[in-house]
């Protein structure tokens, strides 16, 4: 039998949620599936493909675990999941700065960052990296700022 506890930078508790948007914000969503609502934090890229209020959306979740949280992370697609979970490898690299540097990220830099093994030195590799992209690296940020 497998134990989902095994690892705590992995868990496997849940990983897909099917239901009715309740809200949905830029940032996060709320997907009522079963009568029960899930808060899910998503990146811009997952929100503008997202239906209306009241539709049916299904969403790709990582489940983050800590001693003091339990916060669920949603994406429309396996790529962009994997992205996510590469980012957050990264010494220095939470999972409320990769959601950032997901929402800040073109196209072709999504493609480059996809393919790119990080080493301990990832942190300012993807910085130097995503030079130009809109996103604010102080980690301890609540907000996405703009460069001007």
């Amino acid at each position: 039998m497998y134990n989902i506890y095994a690892s705590p930078y992995n868990p496997k508790m849940i990983a897909l949620l099917r239901g009715t948007l309740i809200e949905k914000h830029p940032n996060q969503v709320i997907i009522d599936t079963g009568g029960v609502g899930y808060e899910v934090t998503i990146p811009i890229s997952t929100f503008s493909k997202l239906p209306d209020v009241g539709g049916a959306a299904v969403l790709r979740i990582h489940t983050h675990v800590r001693e003091d949280m339990f916060a669920l992370y949603g994406f429309l697609t396996h790529d962009e999941k994997t992205l996510f979970e590469k980012l957050i490898g990264v010494s220095n690299i939470g999972p409320g700065l990769a959601i950032k540097v997901l929402s800040g990220m073109t196209k072709l830099n999504y493609m480059d960052l996809y393919h790119t093994e990080f080493t301990q030195q990832g942190y300012e590799t993807l910085k130097k990296s995503l030079q130009g992209c809109d996103i604010n690296w102080n980690k301890d940020s609540t907000r996405r700022e703009r460069r001007t």
